[in-house]
This record gives C-alpha cells, structure tokens and sequence, in this order.
C-alpha cells in the first residue's frame, strides 16, 4: 500500500519474528508478536518502533508501550493498536523497519 504521508516507524535492532493481528466487534485491533533483539545488548522496545498498517492506509503504533529485552532475546508480547470501526479499517499487516 502507497505510503503518501512518508509514516515509517523509527529504526531499531529489532525483528519481528512471527505476527498474529486481531480485531473485535468493539473496535479494539491488538497484536501478537514474537520479537527478537538482534543486538547483543540490552535494549528498550518502544511503541515507535512497530507499526501497523490498516485496510484504510492508516498507519498506527501501539498504544503506550515499552519493554525491555536482553542482548539476543526473543519475546512474544501483546501489544493494543487503540479503537475504530471493526467493519471499516481491519488490520493488513505489521510493519517493521
């Protein structure tokens, strides 16, 4: 999907592994990622790191989240992307620089 408004999320050691993404009839859209840290050290996770495309071309980090990682880890995690309309805007796809 064309990105007109040049919306990435910010450069991080990070890669996501696997993804699941979910939305309900309330409107909530959450994801379930499996991360891994690809530096040796320590490093924060931060919700400007991960983006997630929607069925509109919006674009939208999660909401309020951080989370450490040790050097090489690898995490699954939770994470909410906020409220729309379920039957408008279901999720495409995660992104991740």
């Amino acid at each position: 999907m064309k990105n007109d408004s040049n919306i990435y999320p910010d450069e991080s050691e990070f890669n996501i592994d696997h993804f699941v993404l979910m939305s309900n009839d309330n409107g909530e859209r959450w994801g379930i990622l499996t991360i891994t840290n690809q530096s040796s050290g320590r490093r924060e996770l931060q919700a400007k790191h991960i983006m997630a495309l929607f069925a509109d071309g919006s674009r939208y980090s999660p909401v309020n989240f951080k989370q450490q990682f040790n050097g090489n880890e690898t995490q699954s995690i939770t994470l909410n992307f906020g409220e729309t309309s379920f039957r408008s805007y279901p999720f495409t796809r995660e992104i991740n620089n």
